[in-house]
């Protein structure tokens, strides 16, 4: 199976998912939540933890804020660009670095996904989060020039 199959088979498997937890949600509730309940799920300071390749080895952390006005930014590496959520499924992409895009199942301060370059045989891999109030619970295994841009 080719890395672009099995990015868009991961990237459908997210959204599967969110659909299928937004649309959970909606029937327990019987109301779908409001715009500032959905925003305020992802917006604040979250602590990611990359591994491009998804193997076992951890290659960085990194802290990445979201704002309320659908922009975030990262520290130490120095990033910044444009999110967006649809249910349980958040997306963001990069001002900075072309093609590269992180996507996520959240479940309360909690967030899993993939992330990837959308060009022919860029590099991908997979990432956790939690809100930075939960601290971290791993070292880094292998050392990379930036874990957000997996180089």
């Amino acid at each position: 199976m080719s890395i672009r199959l099995r990015y868009n088979a991961l990237v459908w498997l997210i959204a599967s998912a969110a659909w299928i937890t937004s649309t959970l949600a909606y029937a327990q509730e019987g109301t779908p939540k409001d715009a500032a309940q959905t925003i305020q799920a992802i917006v604040g300071t979250w602590s990611l933890t990359t591994d491009w390749g998804c193997g076992t080895s951890i290659t960085g952390s990194f802290i990445q804020t979201f704002n309320a006005d659908g922009t975030w930014t990262s520290s130490p590496y120095v990033h910044s660009g444009r999110w967006f959520k649809v249910g349980a499924l958040v997306t963001w992409t990069f001002n900075d670095t072309p093609n590269l895009v992180y996507a996520a199942n959240l479940s309360g301060g909690w967030m899993t996904g993939i992330q990837g370059y959308e060009t022919a045989g860029g590099t991908n891999g997979c990432f956790g989060a939690h809100l930075a109030a939960v601290p971290d619970a791993v070292e880094t295994d292998k050392k990379i020039a930036d874990p957000v841009l997996g180089k």
